[in-house]
């Protein structure tokens, strides 16, 4: 018999447990029953089902099982696909710049005209985001909380910060997150590396034009030398190979911008040179709305109005109507009395005392004309109204956070949605739109069939300041947050009321004692109580929380029980009339499903037992 030293067989255990270590798992299959696909509280519930980390069915049945398939209950929440953070610079941590390429002047030499060949302040393009993004655990967890399923995430602060790249907002490691490792080159008027040229506006220009030109050179210099033509052997340089996409026009260019003037001269340097360039930040990009319209020029816009500018005829908090001064005809007033210099004196303010601008402490404070402030106002007004500007002028649209959080970014697209975005716009820049500016529109931003499972269950429409997020999936991987149950579809019709004890039989059961509910029923017609019965399969009595509502004559009940070591979710549905109870109990095991009729009465009594 042959035999195998220890060596030998420790590696032969390696051989064998090495790949199982490094393989990814993939998710489990999930059904995500009974959501709406629709905003409409009537709208049609289905089932999702989640197979490998895609959606591989939507079912009509809302209940739908499937073998081996562990279950969500939906509970009619709103599914939607998951939100993309169309730019954002979360975790991305930037290198030190390095500004010279080249090497160092010789000092005994004479001074050369020509500028330094290699000075590459504020240049950066082979720099990759996805290279760079933290790996720290639970970071996106504020943006799952807010719906968020996808971030592209950019480089900043220099003139060519790097190219960016699409992630899922997983806790995962970085490369099992990555969707596209490269979209854009970023870029903005700006560049670190302390002082220096360049430093100036004009300095940031010259500096951008001039790479721009070398990388023009470099391609041109490459392709000399793949065709057999005479000239020097170009150098290597990686952020002029970087740059050659670029200047090509194969790859676009993502310009961080807010003012007008700044918008305007990366249109101009789009020209100068054929690139293909996107707007970020976008503040007033509205006053140029034509222009990037007839250009096709999308905007990723961070929806940062700065701080908000007073109303200057706005009520204040605690005003008071005026009340009606008391004169002679007025019952109870007293003798006018006239009031002296001294006394008048005594009730002025200090700081609008004669002489009081003389004291340091009682300075005279300067207030703005009315018609001042309430320009400024409208200016600030015209500022948060840009998106619609944009919208209605045909700007393709879609939202980033920028450097700020994700809850905020949601609460100001609700504030657009009050101001009169239409919702389906503003859905759309934070989903299937977003999406297709990122280039990741054939796999995220939609719930279809062949689509990555992206997607988060809402309370209510994202876009109401009390919708919360109950669970987000994200690459077939689901979390669940804590919230409120969804309110009824409908109200319970008239007079209907579910509280009291509920003696319930099953069609065909063998058990010798019953299944008692105790239930109460509130105003909107949720329903909570409790459930009891003895498991023949068990030999136990079994007890359980249910949690359900009556939404017209229909009553629906939710509960999650353990029989003898096993989870079970059981739904009750059918119809309620007086003091009975109609329907079908759906049992649901790791392994299938089981449905059973049911009748039930109220009792009497507060319990029978």
């Amino acid at each position: 018999m042959t035999t195998i030293a220890p060596l030998a067989r420790v590696a032969f255990l390696l051989a064998l447990f090495v790949p199982i270590a490094v393989a990814q798992t993939p998710p489990p299959v999930y059904v995500v029953n009974d959501v709406r696909l629709v905003d409409q509280p009537d709208a049609p519930r289905v089932t999702l089902l989640l197979r490998d980390g895609r959606i591989a069915g939507i079912l009509e049945e809302p209940h739908a099982a499937v073998p081996g398939a562990r279950r969500i209950d939906g509970r009619g929440f709103l599914a939607l696909p998951a939100f993309i953070d169309a730019y954002s610079h979360h975790g991305v941590t930037m290198p030190e710049p390095t500004i010279d390429r080249d090497q160092p002047p010789s000092t005994e030499s004479d001074v050369r005209v020509e500028m330094r060949t290699a000075n590459r302040k504020g240049i950066q393009p082979a720099f990759r985001a996805v290279d760079a993004v933290s790996e720290e655990e639970n970071s996106s967890e504020p943006w799952r909380k807010a719906g968020f399923g996808v971030l592209h995430v950019a480089p900043r602060g220099e003139l060519l910060a790097g190219t960016s790249a699409v992630l899922t907002a997983r806790e995962a490691a970085v490369r099992d997150r990555v969707l596209r490792p490269s979209v854009f080159h970023a870029a903005t008027w700006s560049a670190s590396g302390g002082r220096g040229y360049p430093n100036t506006l004009m300095g940031y220009h010259a500096q951008l034009r001039q790479f721009l030109h070398d990388a023009l050179h470099h391609a041109a210099l490459q392709q000399r030398r793949t065709d057999g033509k005479a000239g020097a052997r170009p150098p290597y340089d990686r952020d002029l190979e970087a740059a050659i996409g670029l200047v090509r026009g194969s790859e676009s260019l993502v310009c961080d911008a807010d003012r007008e003037a700044d918008i305007r001269r990366w249109l101009r340097i789009a020209d100068e040179f054929g690139l293909s360039v996107a707007i970020a930040g976008g503040r007033e990009a509205h006053e140029l709305v034509g222009v990037l319209a007839a250009r096709r020029v999308p905007v990723l816009m961070t929806l940062d109005w700065e701080k908000e500018v007073p109303d200057p005829d706005a009520k204040k908090k605690g005003d008071k109507a005026p009340k009606d001064e008391p004169t002679d005809a007025t019952p109870g007033a007293e003798p006018e009395t006239q009031e002296t210099p001294e006394k008048a004196l005594e009730k002025t303010p200090a700081k609008s005392r004669p002489g009081a601008a003389d004291s340091a402490d009682d300075a005279w404070i300067y207030e703005e004309p009315l018609e001042l402030r309430r320009e400024r106002r409208r200016l600030w007004e015209e500022t948060r109204r840009g998106a619609l500007r944009l919208h209605e002028g045909g700007v393709r649209l879609a939202f980033g956070t920028g450097s700020a959080k994700p809850g905020d970014l949601l609460k100001r697209v609700r504030t657009l949605v009050e101001e009169g975005l239409p919702r389906a716009a503003a859905l759309d820049a934070l989903t299937r739109g977003g999406a297709e500016l990122l280039g990741v529109g054939d796999r995220v931003g939609r719930i279809e069939v062949g689509y990555d499972a992206h997607l988060a269950l809402w309370t209510a429409s994202p876009f109401d300041d009390k919708a919360r997020v109950a669970w987000i999936v994200i690459d077939g991987v689901p979390q669940e947050f804590e919230v409120e149950a969804p309110p009824p579809v409908a109200a319970p019709d008239e007079g209907l009321d579910a509280s009291g004890v509920w003696t319930l039989v099953f069609e065909g059961s063998r058990a010798t004692e019953p299944t008692i509910l105790d239930l109460e029923m509130a105003e909107d017609g949720s329903v909570q109580g409790s459930i009891r019965f003895f498991s023949p399969f068990a030999a136990e009595e079994v007890r359980g929380e249910v949690k359900g509502e009556v939404s017209g004559g229909e009553l629906r009940l939710d509960a999650r029980l353990q029989i003898s070591g096993f989870d079970v979710e059981t739904t009750f549905s059918g119809e309620l009339e007086g003091d009975t109870y109609a329907g079908e109990a759906v049992w649901r095991f790791s392994q299938g499903e089981q449905k059973t009729p049911f009748t039930a009465t109220r009792d009497s009594e507060e319990d029978p037992r």
